[in-house]
């Protein structure tokens, strides 16, 4: 993902929602999924606020499995 699109998730998650649902893509993705998703029970869906925390929580966990990575691969080099 591309620093300013990163940077903008990040700030602006619902701003993101919004382009999101105003160009849905061709085919499904996870937050497509989020928006439309309905529960089977109730048909309640997620509100915007938490597709917005979703999408933060999926780019920082996303952050921080990419640098354990590249510690654990540094340390296996240096052995």
């Amino acid at each position: 993902m591309p620093t300013s699109l990163r940077k903008e998730c990040a700030d602006n998650p619902l701003l993101v929602i919004e382009d999101h649902r105003k160009s849905p893509p061709a085919k499904a993705d996870l937050m497509q999924v989020m928006l439309t998703g309905r529960d089977k029970e109730t048909g309640l869906g997620l509100s915007d606020e938490a597709v917005g925390s979703n999408v933060r929580t999926y780019l920082y966990s996303s952050e921080v499995t990419l640098t354990l990575c590249s510690v654990l691969l540094s340390l296996s080099l240096v052995r």
